[in-house]
């Protein structure tokens, strides 16, 4: 992932894409079409992040594939949550 952030959360959101899940780079504030131009071609041949990013792949696969992956549960718990919610009126 290439990421280029300028306010709010996105700074936060390149660190973990970056230095805790190893899966980007960050652009510099002002990088112009060159120095974009370069950091795509170096996230698309390298292969370590070729593989990181197939590894996020399969784990998000599984995620939502079957009825006790990760994201069918959550969901399902915030659905019962609401309906167990009383009504006011």
């Amino acid at each position: 992932m290439l990421c280029w952030p300028f306010f709010a959360e996105q700074v936060t959101n390149c660190r973990y894409v970056c230095e805790e899940w190893g899966m980007g780079m960050e652009m510099p504030r002002e990088a112009g079409r060159d120095e974009v131009e370069a950091a795509v071609r170096e996230l698309m041949g390298n292969h370590q992040w070729r593989r990181r990013a197939a590894e996020w792949k399969d784990k998000a696969n599984k995620a939502v594939a079957a009825p006790d992956g990760s994201s069918h549960m959550n969901f399902q718990k915030f659905v019962d949550e609401i309906i167990a919610r009383p009504t006011t009126k």
